[in-house]
């Protein structure tokens, strides 16, 4: 039991009669109902049991041990419950980093107690914010000094003073715009492979549910377990390459596996929209046999794909990390007949009816699956 909840014990007296051990222990009850602090609530209750079982078979003992064993454990579990509530309240209003890692600290001794673990995950993260934040603050002073130095006033937005601007946001673990300014820089020096190598910083340290670029797009994690990253294409506009493709060119009876949807994903797309160490790491997909739950329609097995979209099933699974996807984009899985595909709609609901295949006013939101692990060594 940790510090935050436990205090101590009342030494027992193993030299007492069984009465005498009995009313100690009912006098360390009856103090329980007085104790307002979960500790001391939890030790009057341990110390209780412990003088009940050194009762032996006085009176009711062993029920009354084994009864204050459980309100104790009780008691600590609900001292815990208490603790994850103070702590959201000190969020409120905490701003210097002590008293986030005071919280911090607090939590870390509750162990596996899953709110604790919950709660500990969102004061690591302001943490690592905070400490970004003040990296950035450092890197900048000292970028300033480094291009005063050098004669070249910080105002000047040339390829130098954005590749330094890359490095600044490097040193702060602050990828995307680190990648922004390599970007910008436009080749000075060797900003081609900074970039990659935020590129893959970014990647390998984004969650579930985080935007990473991939190839000429950008990507949202929907798991990453088993060596593998599963990501969908987000941050899509009408503009993009992603908008206004039909799932198939004719008005046909057609499925997935013979869509050109498909073939324009795996042909165009993966060829044209992603490096070669990219390609390197994509794994072949898997649309598994499937159909439409309302219409009965269905669509076989179809292999070897890099890049696939979503079935009505499979959205299933990722409810929470498609809820910020915005538009109306095609799914695997046919509609109410074969010349017709299911759609997600804008508010997130699958249309099983589906529109016809050869309709452009939709958005089109591919899935890539990459190996994990491999980006620290190609760095």
């Amino acid at each position: 039991m940790s510090d935050q909840l436990s205090a101590p014990n009342t030494k027992v007296n193993t030299k007492l009669s069984a009465e005498d051990a009995y009313e100690k222990a009912m006098e360390h009850l009856k103090a329980d109902e007085l104790a307002v602090q979960y500790r001391y609530r939890s030790s009057n209750l341990r110390t209780a049991a412990e003088f009940f079982e050194l009762a032996g078979d006085y009176q009711d003992a062993s029920q009354h041990a084994a009864l204050c064993r459980e309100m104790a454990e009780k008691a600590e579990e609900e001292g815990k419950a208490d603790v994850c509530r103070a702590v959201r309240e000190r969020e409120k209003i905490a701003k210097k980093d002590d008293e986030w890692a005071s919280m911090q600290k607090d939590l870390e001794k509750l162990g596996d107690y899953p709110a604790a673990k919950e709660e500990l995950k969102k004061v690591l993260q302001v943490r690592r914010k905070k400490a970004r934040k003040s990296k950035v603050i450092r890197s900048i002073v000292l970028a300033v000094i480094i291009l005063a130095a050098a004669g070249i006033p910080a105002g000047i937005h040339n390829g130098f003073f954005k590749y330094m601007m890359g490095w600044i946001y490097s040193k702060a673990d602050m990828y995307s715009m680190a990648e922004a300014a390599y970007r910008k820089a436009h080749g000075f020096a060797d900003s081609g492979e900074k970039l990659k190598a935020e590129r893959l910083r970014h990647l390998d340290a984004a969650e579930v549910g985080d935007d990473v670029p991939y190839g000429d797009y950008t990507w949202k994690i929907l798991s990453r377990e088993d060596g593998k990253i599963v990501m969908i294409a987000s941050a899509l506009k009408e503009d993009s390459d992603f908008y206004g493709q039909p799932f198939n060119k004719d008005d046909a009876d057609v499925t997935w596996e013979d869509s050109t949807l498909r073939s324009w994903l795996n042909g165009e797309i993966y060829e044209d929209g992603f490096a070669d160490y990219e390609k390197e790491h994509m794994l072949l997909q898997t649309a598994e046999e499937s159909g439409n739950q309302e219409y009965g329609t269905k669509y076989k097995s179809a292999g070897g794909d890099y890049l696939t979209i979503l079935s009505a099933e499979e959205t299933d699974g990722y409810k929470d990390e498609i809820g910020s996807l915005s538009g109306t984009w095609w799914l695997r899985t046919p509609g109410n007949a074969e010349d017709t595909a299911a759609v997600m709609s804008a508010d997130h609901t699958v249309l099983y009816y589906g529109y016809p295949v050869d309709y452009t006013e939709l958005y089109v939101r591919p899935v890539i699956t990459i190996e994990d692990g491999w980006m620290e060594e190609e760095e």
